[in-house]
């Protein structure tokens, strides 16, 4: 009646007006049904006029019949489908409409906005002639997405359910209530709430965190495995998934789009019988999310017949950065989070760190390749760069005792017993799976101590664009239990492409990129620029027990360029076995125990008879001079297997049995100009 001119008149035995020569369309509007949005009404003004009229909203609420008594029906009522509606019918003009709670705009979570079929009559309103506002966010609101996290104003206000229906009880996790399902007959069931849609900006993170309880009918707390993904599974624990709907249309009769995410967090281990247990994860809003109408959060995923009670439920808003592109490698939070297994095994947090308090460990595991996983954030990675990951390691037997292994041994070729872990990443994209091998254990393995593991790896076009990359550990025997703990992902600054010897003058401080060639075991001490630079360190090779043992390091051959003069050099002390005497050797003797070092190239194409050749590329230029730096160089073009090798190393090695090596500026780099060593 506002927006008509002339009077209306009472139709008899309804609550509704006549008003001649008016047009009148319905636009209806869909909002989440909780009990906050009793009091929001729908503001239209007419912006021709100034008139205003407000429409409540209005919502079927249905009973039951329960000890033949007849009450509300909870399960219908709060189902995540149900909608309160607001339709206006107005007159032709036009109109802004705007959601308003005690005077001020308010903004219902999600709105889904349905035109009815337009009327026989006109002129009528339509989308040209109607404007909604949507009120901007306060950075308040999308800080924190949820509303009532645990039910404390003694209601359910906000929650809704995925099936199971909705109730808040009493005991939670930080006060006096927390949200509980009710009577679940389906694992997709569970308690959800719908986010606000203005703050799901595409690219926006949020970090999901709540508490939850396992609770059967009978409010006997249950346990679950945090390693068990069977959705059906009688001990699989809860995780969080969200369903999107988009309207393809906004008249009746155009259809929805549906789609979901899961997980978008999961439960995290230690999971302790008893007590609350953390459910954690991180979401970037992908433009599907951003899209959509309408976004509903839910926890789901436990058994049949239980009862997921959660409490301190937050989505805030976060910044997951690059600096370290492992997320918590350290454990410090002293849960799994960002962390999964793949194959037969299981995860979980040990008391025992390498720097503090914790660490992970994977146990039960039932192959050589499986074990804990983390899936890397490629958006942190830039084509072509090189990356270094690090961490420390430590091995057990599933009884807890102290396992070794030999760093100098290699999965395959030395079998499977005894051998340490190799870093490794796998790569998928469509139905492709590829494995990149790139770390391993550093210097020689100390049984029962924390060692270094170490590798690097470069971004290429196959990692950038793969749908997803995960780094694991691999080739270790099934049996043996192993803990990580300090594990880090960054780059390589300032690395030449050029320089194929990573760490060649112990610039990173330690002894990473090389392995021990043969027995012996390889240490720091002072390096050969140690006047200009008091930190400078160099390679230790002792315990040598023959001449073939040294050092080694793996080299790429994909960097590799055919019909390109490289050279080969390195510094060089030699001392007696007890590391003091200094020891004289022979250039032009290749025999016997005057032998001088020497720089070995060995190209393996592993399962092929015949495949392996060595050859010796450099030696001791000059006359050697006693307790002085003296200089290994050569100069080689790589042959064709070499350059195709499935494995192609750099040896160190032939000073006599005993002898103590000690090598710094170690390089191999294309033609006469001995570029910077990389670090």
């Amino acid at each position: 009646q506002q927006f008509v001119p002339t009077p209306c008149k009472d139709m008899e035995g309804s609550c509704s007006l006549y008003c001649e020569g008016v047009c009148y369309q319905t636009v209806n509007f869909a909002v989440p049904n909780a009990f906050a949005y009793d009091d929001m009404i729908l503001e239209v003004t007419n912006t021709d006029t100034g008139g205003v009229a407000e429409f409540p909203g209005y919502f079927e609420s249905k009973t039951t019949i329960k000890n033949n008594d007849i009450v509300e029906d909870k399960y219908e009522n709060f189902v995540y489908a149900r909608r309160r509606f607001y339709s206006p019918i107005l007159p032709v003009g036009n109109y802004e409409m705007v959601f308003k709670m005690n005077g001020s705009p308010h903004w219902p979570q999600m709105v889904e906005q349905i035109w009815e079929d337009p009327p026989e009559c006109s002129p009528h309103i339509d989308e040209t002639t109607t404007t909604f506002i949507t009120p901007s966010p306060t950075e308040e609101e999308c800080a924190q997405l949820i509303r009532n996290g645990g039910g404390e104003d003694g209601t359910h206000n906000y929650w809704m359910h995925s099936g199971g229906g909705i109730q808040v009880v009493e005991g939670g996790y930080a006060g006096s209530y927390a949200i509980s399902s009710v009577s679940r007959v389906g694992a997709w069931q569970g308690p959800g709430q719908f986010l606000d849609t203005r703050c799901l900006t595409e690219g926006a993170q949020y970090e999901i965190m709540m508490k939850f309880k396992l609770v059967d009918l009978g409010g006997n707390e249950l346990n679950c495995d945090i390693n068990q993904k069977n959705i059906g599974a009688f001990d699989v624990c809860p995780r969080v998934s969200m369903r999107m709907r988009k309207l393809l249309g906004n008249k009746i009769g155009d259809g929805t789009e549906v789609n979901y995410a899961y997980p978008v967090a999961e439960t995290v281990g230690p999971f302790k019988p008893g007590e609350w247990n953390n459910i954690y994860g991180v979401f970037s809003v992908t433009e599907t999310m951003a899209k959509s109408e309408g976004v509903f959060m839910f926890v789901e995923r436990a058994r049949t017949g239980a009862n997921i009670v959660i409490d301190e439920v937050t989505v805030q808003a976060t910044q997951i950065g690059c600096n370290n592109i492992i997320k918590n490698g350290n454990f410090e939070k002293g849960d799994t989070r960002f962390w999964t297994h793949m194959g037969t095994s299981k995860i979980d947090i040990a008391e025992d760190g390498y720097e503090g308090l914790y660490s992970l460990q994977t146990t039960k595991r039932g192959e050589f390749w499986s074990g804990m996983v983390q899936y890397v954030n490629l958006d942190c990675l830039v084509e072509g760069q090189t990356y270094s990951v690090n961490g420390m390691i430590k091995l057990l037997t599933e009884a807890g005792g102290i396992e070794t292994c030999d760093s100098n041994k290699q999965w395959g070729p030395d079998g499977n017993s005894g051998i340490c872990p190799t870093m490794a990443m796998r790569i998928k994209t469509g139905n492709l799976t590829t494995d990149e091998y790139m770390g391993s254990v550093v210097g020689t393995w100390v049984d029962g101590e924390w060692n270094q593991i170490s590798g690097s790896f470069v971004a290429t076009p196959n990692i950038i664009n793969a749908d997803d990359v995960c780094l694991y550990f691999t080739r270790y025997h099934p049996s043996v239990m192993m803990r990580l703990d300090a594990l880090t992902m960054t780059p390589i600054e300032g690395r030449d492409p050029n320089q194929l010897i990573n760490n060649g003058d112990v610039g990173i401080g330690d002894v990473r990129f090389f392995k021990i060639s043969g027995c012996g075991t390889v240490t720091t001490v002072e390096g050969f620029d140690v006047a200009t630079k008091s930190d400078d360190l160099a390679f230790k090779v002792s315990g040598r027990t023959h001449d073939n043992c040294g050092i080694k390091q793996d080299i790429d051959n994909n960097y590799l360029e055919a019909n390109t003069l490289y050279k080969i050099a390195a510094k060089v002390k030699l001392y007696g076995p007890d590391g003091v005497a200094p020891f004289e050797c022979d250039p032009n003797v290749i025999t016997g125990d005057k032998m001088c070092p020497v720089v070995t190239l060995t190209a393996q194409n592993h399962g092929i008879k015949g495949a392996y050749m060595r050859r010796t590329v450099a030696s001791i230029q000059g006359e050697f001079t006693l307790g002085a730096w003296n200089t290994i160089e050569g100069y080689i073009t790589f042959m064709a297997n070499e350059m195709r090798a499935g494995s192609l190393n750099y040896v160190i090695h032939g000073a006599p049995a005993n002898v103590v090596m000690v090598l710094d500026n170690i390089v191999l780099s294309k033609g006469d100009e001995i570029v910077a060593v990389a670090r």
